[in-house]
């Protein structure tokens, strides 16, 4: 028998302190505020060497070779469409236990989910926006046929 959850069995979202939120805001309007750790976090890239490694182990390539190569192409396999749109953490078994969850953001308060989302825009450099839009693109397209 397959046990079904409801909305209301979830345990309450994780979300961000207050100093982690304003350092979203300051992200947002001076994203060289942050520190590379910061990124890598926002970017679900974090801790960076294991991600790196992952990325490495299941495509063969390192996760800026990987950008590179989405940036250039929306023919990405699924894990590699994958790690573009949600990062590598996601994917991990040992990921970061304060990685940014989508399930959790989606029901954080609207003010910090905009900061959220303005932080994470204005870090995206534009090669990653161009691999971004490309895996997007090969993300909907597996949908499809899925």
């Amino acid at each position: 028998m397959c046990t079904m959850f409801t909305p209301y069995e979830r345990p309450p979202p994780k979300i961000p302190s207050q100093e982690i939120v304003e350092r979203w805001e300051q992200g947002a309007t001076d994203p060289a505020s942050l520190t590379f750790d910061e990124r890598q976090h926002l970017l679900n890239r974090y801790p960076y060497g294991k991600c790196n490694d992952f990325c490495k182990a299941h495509t063969g390539l390192t996760i800026e070779e990987l950008v590179q190569k989405a940036a250039r192409t929306d023919d990405l396999s699924r894990l590699e469409t994958d790690i573009i749109v949600w990062g590598p953490a996601y994917e991990m078994d040992d990921r970061d236990p304060n990685m940014i969850d989508a399930r959790d953001v989606i029901r954080w308060p609207e003010n910090i989910r905009r900061t959220y989302t303005a932080v994470k825009k204005a870090i995206l450099t534009d090669i990653e926006k161009k691999a971004r839009a490309n895996a997007d693109k090969s993300y909907y397209r597996r949908k499809e046929l899925d």
